[in-house]
């Protein structure tokens, strides 16, 4: 979520997490163990991942979860599910900048 943390990447130390029962998890913001700052790239395709919005680009997102879920697929996690926007932020639409649900929204 932020420039500073790394991503949630299997590496030769985690076989003594895994041989101890340690499980990794995710913050909400950071969905299938992906730290989305040092991992996803806005630029257009090739040189990057497209637009960080589902609405848009759901194939390149799915994908970049589906290659983190295959990494850490023989280890136990606890994966967040949740999606959310580039530094915890709400999410892109197609139709407006931001959209909220209508019970959300202040008076």
């Amino acid at each position: 979520m932020h420039p500073g943390t790394l991503p949630s990447t299997p590496s030769p130390k985690r076989a003594p997490s895994d041989k101890w029962g340690i499980v990794m998890g995710s913050s909400h913001s950071e969905a299938l163990l992906r730290n989305n700052v040092g991992e996803w790239n806005e630029a257009a395709p090739p040189k990057g991942d497209g637009p960080w919005n589902y609405q848009l680009n759901s194939a390149a997102m799915n994908a970049y979860w589906d290659e983190r879920l295959v990494e850490n697929g023989k280890y136990e996690n606890f994966y967040t599910v949740g999606l959310r926007g580039v530094h915890d932020s709400g999410l892109e639409a197609t139709e407006r900048p931001r959209s909220r649900p209508a019970s959300s929204k202040t008076q």
